[in-house]
């Protein structure tokens, strides 16, 4: 398929219109194709507000990106055959079977499954959720607020809470990939930032993906 590049430029056009306008500080972009690029650009700053420039390579905060990233660790360990995607999630944590489901009391058992997790149809639910009754126990406990939390922390306060319904009835949004996480950790023995680097950003040249930024890259984060 050839590329039609002049039709690329809109690309530009359309940055310069959203950045100009004040609705985004900036927007970079690139693409390829057959692994080469053959556009790419960027566009306003790192901080409309103070006026401060990109800087060069500029490192993004990810948010919820992150969960294809953990999911695609989690198909290569199925593969491999760490895990299997109807296996009961009790298998690796005890305590999901004593969970409750909010609005009938009845005990979770061996319900959830990987798969569950993998499709958010686990039962979990998110703190931003409105009209959600366990949304609203998740922002008694500030779990959004505490950037600094263990994962086994955060799945233990998970776990202790009930769950919006049964495993497999339904679909919501949550912290399911986060769940997901730990198991495979308990998994393989190994923890997450390990295997992400081991099995994802090693080999895929991510040399700026983690959990955290280091020292000498901070001048590079953009600002919220």
């Amino acid at each position: 398929m050839k590329i039609d590049k002049s039709r690329l430029q809109r690309l530009t056009t359309c940055a310069e219109k959203h950045t100009r306008s004040g609705e985004l500080s900036s927007i970079e972009w690139k693409i390829t194709h057959g692994g080469e690029p053959v556009h790419g650009g960027a566009s306003g700053m790192a901080d409309a507000l103070e006026g401060s420039a990109l800087p060069h390579d500029p490192i993004y905060r990810i948010y919820s990106m992150t969960k294809p990233i953990v999911s695609v660790l989690a198909l290569q360990l199925v593969e491999e055959g760490f895990l299997s995607l109807p296996h009961p999630v009790a298998h690796y944590l005890p305590e999901v079977a004593s969970m409750k489901i909010h609005a009938t009391g009845e005990i979770c058992g061996g319900l959830m499954t990987v798969e569950h997790l993998l499709t958010h149809r686990a039962g979990f639910s998110y703190d931003f959720l409105p009209d959600c009754e366990v949304a609203a126990l998740y922002r008694d406990c500030a779990l959004a607020e505490n950037g600094s939390i263990a994962l086994s922390e955060l799945v233990d306060l998970l776990t202790g809470m009930p769950l919006c319904f049964s495993p497999g009835s339904q679909w919501k949004y949550s912290y399911s990939i986060d769940v997901l996480a730990r198991v495979l950790e308990i998994a393989t023995g190994s923890s997450l930032p390990e295997l992400l680097q081991q099995r994802i950003f090693n080999p895929c040249g991510m040399q700026d993906t983690g959990f955290m930024v280091p020292a000498g890259k901070q001048s590079r984060l953009l600002p919220m």
